[in-house]
């Protein structure tokens, strides 16, 4: 993980949250993304973690190959990724703030 996003991912780990995958994903301009078994606040995170504009939301939807909400790093192509909070699979989710 960049150092860019590496403290969210070390406050991820204090509040337990569960990492579910860890890896390249979509394509090669994704460098290495973590998935975790959470709901993400993605403003809040911004706010608490003074990210710049390089850190940007992402929101994806989409119910065939599933739906993600997160941070991603424009300059390391490296992202934090939580269970989309429209998804079925976040209900009963731990949301991180």
């Amino acid at each position: 993980m960049c150092s860019h996003l590496k403290p969210l991912e070390e406050y991820l780990i204090t509040q337990g949250a569960n990492e579910i995958y860890r890896g390249q994903v979509w394509s090669k301009n994704c460098r290495e993304w973590i998935y975790y078994d959470v709901v993400l606040d993605p403003k809040s995170l911004k706010e608490r973690f003074h990210f710049g504009e390089t850190i940007t939301i992402h929101n994806y939807k989409d119910i065939k190959v599933g739906s993600e909400l997160g941070l991603v790093c424009d300059i390391c192509k490296d992202a934090i990724m939580g269970i989309h909070p429209d998804s079925p699979a976040s209900n009963k989710k731990q949301i991180i703030h």
